[in-house]
Order: structure tokens, then sequence, then C-alpha cells
């Protein structure tokens, strides 16, 4: 049985998770053959009703690096977020989605990208559905302070997936979580402000897969817009570019946001049309 080299490991990894039945093994073995050994696991299972538990519970009896904990109510998903991250001890933190994987050599190569001006790194991702490759792509490295280059991509860049980086875990608690209660795109509003911490970049030598479902990819929440609604709702509401000011301490860098608010708000909304356009017609969900 697997323990841990130390009181101390040198990565944790929090897997939140609500109703992961149908994924968490496959993610779990991800996670577990990984070339560098030295890390626990996390699992707070926000008060699933499903056989999350006894699947959980299994793992945890099989490898003492797995800690698993069910919320007695669910907390909802931001602070089951933050409640693998307070549980963590290691030096290095990432979060891991239930229903993802990683390559094996995931950790040993982040760990040896990560330099002193990160807070993060994270490789490619992989889109993939019933095991069918979809895309690869890379989210764009980012410098510390990076703030108007952050802001004047396209939220379609895959900046989010940033969330699932390798970060240094003392730079990272030191992030403003209160964009984690956001009900408007906490994640990219997060990354945003991370970057005031540290910078953010990818590797092209390791790969995580990114699974492609109902629950995770927007379709739950859009399937009630058909034709010209579908078209409508997703363009961001102005308020959207507004909360890029409350997340930006240097006074300077919030005036030129607040300036470029209404070119960002064109060239966005442009850019979802035709991303809408092209999903309606095609029939087929743009990545």
């Amino acid at each position: 049985m697997p323990t841990l080299s130390s009181s101390q490991p040198t990565v944790s990894i929090g897997l939140p998770v609500y109703n992961g039945a149908k994924y968490i093994k496959e993610a779990l073995d991800s996670l577990l053959c990984q070339s560098f050994q030295d890390f626990e696991i996390i699992i707070s299972d926000n008060a699933s009703d499903d056989n999350t538990e006894t699947i959980a519970r299994s793992y945890e009896q099989r490898d003492d690096r797995i800690t698993y904990i069910k919320q007695t109510t669910n907390i909802g998903s931001a602070n089951n977020f933050l409640y693998v991250l307070h549980k963590a001890k290691g030096k290095y933190f990432m979060w891991a989605a239930h229903d993802d994987m990683w390559a094996e050599n995931w950790l040993e190569v982040l760990i040896k990208e990560l330099s002193p001006s990160d807070i993060g790194v994270r490789g490619k991702i992989v889109f993939f559905q019933d095991k069918l490759t979809l895309k690869e792509k890379s989210p764009p490295n980012y410098k510390k302070n990076d703030l108007i280059k952050c802001f004047l991509g396209n939220e379609t860049n895959y900046r989010n997936h940033y969330i699932y980086s390798l970060f240094v875990r003392e730079k990272l608690l030191k992030s403003d979580f209160r964009s984690f209660q956001l009900e408007y795109c906490p994640d990219q509003i997060f990354i945003f402000s991370l970057l005031q911490i540290g910078s953010l970049r990818t590797s092209k030598d390791t790969k995580h897969f990114y699974r492609v479902h109902n629950d995770n990819f927007g379709k739950t929440l859009s399937k009630k817009w058909k034709g010209w609604k579908k078209i409508v709702y997703r363009i961001h509401p102005l308020m959207y570019y507004t909360l890029y000011l409350d997340y930006t301490t240097d006074k300077k860098t919030r005036l030129a946001i607040l300036l470029l608010i209404p070119i960002k708000h064109i060239y966005a909304q442009t850019i979802f049309w035709l991303r809408c356009f092209r999903q309606i017609i095609t029939r087929k969900t743009v990545i």
C-alpha cells in the first residue's frame, strides 16, 4: 500500500466532487498512476446521493495518500473547491475534476517547469468525448501583471482552464477568493486576479484530458435556449466586464480597463455571435 514519503507531501491534490460515481474511478486511477508519487489526494464529497462514497472509500482504504471527507450537507461548488484547498498541506496544490484524466508525467513535468515568477503552470488541454479526441488546445501564457492582455483576450481562449494548474500553494492562498462566489464567469475573473501574484504558463510536454459531457460544457444551462434565443443569451452582459475593475488593485490599470470596456464588449459579442451562428448551422458544439 503506497504511503506518503513525509508528513508534508510535495503536492496536494484537491478533488471536489458531487455525484461523480460515473467517472471518479478513471480520475483516481489516472492520478495514482503519476510518475511523481509524493502527493496526497483530498476528496471532498459534496453530499452526493449516488455511489460516489462507496467508490471513494474503497480507494481510501487501498491507499494511505487518499483522504475522503463527506460533507453532511451540500456546501456549494465554490465552497467545496475552497474546502479542499484549505485542507491541503503540500508545497504545491492542484484542483482535479472528478471526470478528467492526466498524462502520467503531469506532476513530474509541472514541478520542474515552475519558476520563481510563476503562481501556476499547466499542460495542454485535450478535449475528449466517449474516448474520441475532439481538439487539443493550449491557453496563452501570461506574465505577472499581464492584466490588460488577459482582459482583452477572447473568453474562448481557454484561459479559464488555468484553474486546473499546478499552483504554488503559498501564493495561491494569497489570492482574492471573492470571485468564487460570483454567479457569472467566476473562473475568468479568478484567473485574471491571479496574475497580480504571479505568471501563468502552459507546458507543451504534458496533457490534461478534459472530458466533454452534458454536465460540464454549458449544455445544462443553455439547453432551454433555441434558435435566436441561443444567440442572444450567449452574450456577456456589460456588468461582467466591470467586474474586472473590482479585482484590479493598480489605479492606472483600472483606468485603462475602464476605457477599454466598450471595445472589449463589442469585440467579444461579435465573436460570440459568430460562434453561435456556426453552432446553430452545423448543429455541433463549438469547443
